[in-house]
C-alpha cells in the first residue's frame, strides 16, 4: 500500500496583528496587570490564530509599538533612577534594623541579668524558709510531748486538788468524831476544871477514850493513827472504813485503779509516765460503796468509771503480793472467773489489805477491750 498525498498548504498570516499583548492577567498576584508579550508570534502547533503568549490574535495591537530613543533614555534614566532609591533605602532600612537588633539584644541580655538575679535571691529565700521548715519539723515531737506533758500535769494538779479536797474533809471529819468521842468520855464534874490548854493530852485522852468506848468504836480509834499521806503502789491516798463505821451504816471507801489491760502483770510504779498518765485521765478512783454486797460494790464502780466503761463489762483482778526481790512488794495480777463481788470474797481473792486487815487497793480491768491512752 502506498502512502496517501498530502498536498502541504502555506497559511497567509498578513492577516494577523503584529503588536503587543493587551490581556490582563486574572491571577490574583498579578494585581490587574497585562501580559508582558510584545509582539505577536502565531503558534503554528496549534490550529487557529493563537500566540505563543497564550492569548488569542484580538487581544493583541495589530501594529507594534514605535518608541522613540529619547523615549528610550528617559526610561533608561528613570529605571536608574528608580534602583538608586531602592538601593538607599535598603541600605538605611537594614543599618535601622541592625540597630533595633543590637538595642533589642541589650534589652533582652538585661533583663536576663536581672531575672538571674531575682532567681538567685529567690533560691536564697526558699532555702532558708525549707531550713526553717525542717528545723520546725525536728522540733515539733519537742513541742507535741512538751504540750502533752503540760496537759497531763494540769490534769494530774486538778485531780491532786480534788483528792487535798477530799483529804481535808476526812481529816474535818475525824476532827470532828475526836471531839464528839472526847465530850462523851469527859464527865461533867470534869469538865469545871477547865484547862488552860486548848486540847487535853494525848496520852490521858487515849486512855480514857479506850476505857469508856464501846468495843465496836475502837476500829474508829484505831484507824485514827493510820497517817493520811500513806501511799501504796496504784493509789494516791491511804483511807481507812471511817464513813461506814462512823455513820452507823455498811458504807465503806476504797481505791480502785482501772488497768488499760487484763492481761496486766503489775500495776503501774509511781513517778512513771504512764501512772501520772492514768492517774490524769480519772483510772484512778477512791470510790464509796453504800453496802458490803456485790451489787452495790458493781454500781459504785460503774458510777466512778462510766466515762471510760460506757456499759462494758469490767472484771477484778487478783492481786498477789511479789516476793521477787526486784519486784517485792508489788502485787501481781490475775484475771479471774465472775463471782459475787462482796467484801469478803475482794478480801480473800482480790484487794490489797493494810495492816488492819481492810481493802487497801484493789484492780479492775475490762473484759474484752483495752484502754490504749496509756
Amino acid at each position: 500500500m502506498s502512502e496517501p498525498y498530502c498536498d502541504k498548504t502555506h497559511t497567509n498570516d498578513s492577516h494577523l496583528p503584529k503588536g503587543g499583548c493587551r490581556f490582563i492577567l486574572l491571577y490574583p498576584e498579578s494585581k490587574q496587570l497585562r501580559c508582558a508579550c510584545v509582539g505577536f508570534a502565531c503558534n503554528s502547533s496549534i490550529p487557529g490564530s493563537l500566540c505563543h503568549c497564550g492569548h488569542q490574535a484580538v487581544y493583541h495591537n495589530s501594529d507594534p509599538e514605535s518608541s522613540s530613543k529619547e523615549e528610550l533614555d528617559a526610561l533608561k534614566l528613570r529605571i536608574g533612577t528608580l534602583e538608586e532609591e531602592l538601593d538607599r533605602e535598603r541600605r538605611i532600612g537594614k543599618g535601622g534594623l541592625f540597630d533595633r537588633l543590637i538595642k533589642l539584644e541589650e534589652l533582652i541580655e538585661k533583663e536576663n541579668l536581672e531575672r538571674e538575679v531575682e532567681m538567685r535571691s529567690i533560691h536564697r529565700g526558699i532555702g532558708g524558709l525549707w531550713q526553717n521548715v525542717g528545723l520546725l519539723n525536728k522540733r515539733t515531737p519537742y513541742y507535741d510531748d512538751r504540750i502533752e506533758g503540760l496537759v497531763d500535769d494540769a490534769y494530774r494538779i486538778h485531780a491532786r486538788m480534788i483528792e487535798l479536797d477530799d483529804a481535808s474533809m476526812k481529816v474535818e471529819d475525824r476532827v470532828d468524831a475526836l471531839e464528839n468521842v472526847s465530850a462523851r468520855t469527859l464527865a461533867p464534874s470534869k469538865w469545871t476544871r477547865r484547862r488552860k490548854a486548848s486540847t487535853p493530852p494525848t496520852a490521858n485522852l487515849q486512855i480514857a477514850i479506850e476505857n469508856t468506848i464501846s468495843p465496836g468504836e475502837v476500829g474508829v480509834i484505831r484507824d485514827f493513827k493510820t497517817p493520811i499521806n500513806g501511799f501504796a503502789s496504784g493509789q494516791e491516798f491511804l483511807e481507812g472504813d471511817l464513813s461506814g463505821d462512823r455513820c452507823g451504816t455498811c458504807s465503806w471507801t476504797l481505791h480502785v485503779s482501772l488497768m488499760p489491760t487484763s492481761s496486766q502483770p503489775f500495776p503501774f510504779e509511781k513517778d512513771t509516765a504512764a501512772y501520772k498518765r492514768c492517774l490524769s485521765r480519772g483510772l484512778h478512783q477512791k470510790i464509796v460503796v453504800s453496802d458490803t454486797n456485790s451489787d452495790s460494790f458493781k454500781e459504785a464502780v460503774i458510777s466512778a468509771f462510766a466515762p471510760v466503761l460506757r456499759g462494758r463489762p469490767w472484771q477484778p483482778l487478783v492481786a498477789k503480793i511479789c516476793d521477787v526481790k526486784n519486784l517485792r512488794g508489788l502485787p501481781m495480777l490475775r484475771q479471774i472467773d465472775a463471782h459475787d463481788y462482796d467484801v469478803n470474797f475482794l478480801k480473800k481473792y482480790c484487794a490489797v489489805l493494810d495492816g488492819f486487815g481492810n481493802i487497801e487497793d484493789l484492780y479492775i480491768a475490762m473484759t474484752e477491750d483495752t484502754i490504749s491512752w496509756v
